[in-house]
C-alpha cells in the first residue's frame, strides 16, 4: 500500500472509497455508448468504457 498523504492528487481520487458508489443503468448505458459511437467511426471497441458500462448495465437489469 503506497502512503499517498504528501501526493497532490484531486480529492476526488484520494476519497474514491467515500464517495457514493450507484449501480450502472441501462439508458446511461445507452448515453454513453451513443457518445462514444458519435465521436468515433460509429462503432464502439471492445474493452472501452462504454462496452464494460454496458455490461455493467446488463449485469445489474439481472438482478433485479
Amino acid at each position: 500500500m503506497y502512503n499517498l498523504t504528501n501526493i497532490n492528487l484531486p480529492y476526488k481520487l484520494l476519497n474514491y472509497n467515500k464517495m457514493s458508489k450507484s449501480k450502472m443503468t441501462t439508458s446511461a448505458a445507452s448515453r454513453i455508448t451513443s457518445a462514444t459511437a458519435k465521436s468515433g467511426n460509429g462503432s464502439v471497441s471492445k474493452g472501452s468504457f462504454a462496452a464494460r458500462a454496458t455490461s455493467a448495465a446488463a449485469r445489474n437489469s439481472k438482478t433485479k
